[in-house]
């Protein structure tokens, strides 16, 4: 499946994988900084290479975030960085099934989403009251370790930045 993923959901894309030393499920997070200025982009193509760039630095910050906040409850767990080129990006972490905003819109930007996930929760393909409760707790328990021993800040807390692993 393929998941798209924030704002950023015009540049990061989410993929299903299986590490090679390992044979474990992954998400496979890759950027392609050459897709930014592609006709058919999502969003329009960026022709300017000053904000082409600034975009770039951008997800290699963010990649780079990831990577430090390792073992944060909460947060998304970065397997290993695979690629840090010059045009692109490419990195494990452990699988997810989307973000909330997939979730909340049907899964229609996931081919063939709402079959592929109708499993996924608890309410036949829709998100529990339960489910619910227990990713608010989640959210702001992943906020304040952030905040307290991290000294981080998430400053882009949206549907599209939260997501749903396999383990819920």
């Amino acid at each position: 499946s393929l998941v798209w993923c924030g704002w950023r959901s015009l540049v990061w894309q989410v993929r299903d994988g299986k590490r090679k030393e390992t044979e474990e499920d992954v998400s496979v997070w890759t950027f392609d900084k050459t897709d930014l200025s592609k006709k058919d982009r999502r969003g329009g193509p960026i022709k300017d290479k000053d904000v082409i760039e600034a975009v770039y630095q951008l997800m290699l910050k963010d990649m780079k975030t990831l990577e430090e906040c390792k073992g944060s409850p909460g947060t998304l767990q970065m397997i290993e960085i695979v690629e840090e080129g010059k045009n692109a990006l490419v990195f494990l972490t452990e699988p997810i099934v989307c973000s909330l905003q997939d979730s909340l819109c049907n899964f229609d930007n996931i081919p063939n989403g709402p079959s592929l996930h109708k499993e996924s929760f608890e309410a036949n393909g829709a998100i529990s009251e339960m489910e619910i409760s227990r990713g608010v707790c989640q959210v702001v328990e992943a906020l304040q370790s952030l905040h307290t021993r991290q000294g981080r800040l998430h400053c882009n807390l949206t549907p599209e930045s939260v997501v749903v692993t396999c383990s819920g």
